[in-house]
């Protein structure tokens, strides 16, 4: 005798449906890496082109400004990119030269092509964490990434007190709160240690020449580790308010700077 089978015909639906959306979701987040892929070829591919991307802006030359300023100068990665000129601060004028995405190594590089041309009386350095958030990627290379990221920031610093200029060097800003993922594979406290190590480092170039803005502790929770809540924009970037914050720093300490 054949046992008689129960057809649930919303079971299913309910089946197919799922299986149609898990299809569905899959192609979704294929395309979506697709897409990233394809941003990522392109972008690499602009680098072979232009390296340093010396044609992000012209060749430096004199800007011009009232004969009460003296000239600033941002420089570095999208975190000095992203900078804004403090809101009061008649006695100067400020220019952008940060990229987005550059490493240390990058923004060496192009002194020369983008900065020294300008003569600027102050050059205010953020740089360094496009270097160190490669650690996870390539483990085996973690001393060299860091002694690199010091070595190129110091040729940085060089470059700007040949050129007559003075420098405020800022602590690499801390990174926002990390992903489920990057807690789970570890990478955050990879970055987050080599941040911190870089920035002690930072704090030991001080001079007369060379003052240290301390991003890090401005910007910081109370580890230090980690961007505050109210100032966090993602990961690697801090939103308008962590730049106000570090800007009455900035000015307090230019005031310093004869």
């Amino acid at each position: 005798m054949v046992a008689k089978t129960n057809f649930n015909p919303n079971l299913m639906l309910l089946v197919v449906m799922a299986l149609a959306s898990a299809l569905i979701g899959s192609l979704i987040v294929n395309y979506r890496n697709y897409q990233i892929s394809k941003q990522y070829e392109m972008f690499f591919s602009a680098n072979l082109l232009d390296p340093f991307n010396l044609s992000s802006y012209p060749s430096s030359s004199q800007v011009a400004t009232a004969s009460n300023e003296r000239l600033v100068v941002f420089f570095g990665d999208s975190r000095a990119l992203e900078w804004p000129a403090p809101a009061s601060t008649a006695e100067w004028h400020f220019i952008n030269r940060g990229i987005n995405a550059q490493t240390s190594v990058q923004a060496a590089g192009r002194y020369e092509h983008h900065i020294a041309a300008l003569q600027p009386d102050v050059i205010v350095v953020q740089v360094g964490v496009n270097d160190l958030r490669l650690i996870p990627l390539f483990p085996e290379k973690r001393d060299q990434i860091i002694a690199n990221a010091k070595r190129y920031i110091d040729d940085i610093v060089a470059q700007a007190l040949a050129n007559d200029s003075k420098v405020v060097l800022s602590t690499i800003f801390p990174v926002g709160k990390p992903s489920l993922e990057q807690k789970l594979t570890g990478e955050s406290v990879e970055v987050i240690t080599a941040v911190r190590e870089v920035n002690q480092y930072i704090r030991s170039v001080a001079t007369d020449q060379v003052k240290v803005l301390e991003a890090d502790r401005i910007l910081g929770d109370a580890t230090g580790s980690i961007v505050r809540v109210e100032y966090h924009e993602d990961f690697l970037h801090i939103n308008k308010r962590g730049y106000d914050a570090l800007n009455q720093e900035l000015v307090r300490i230019l005031s310093t700077m004869n």
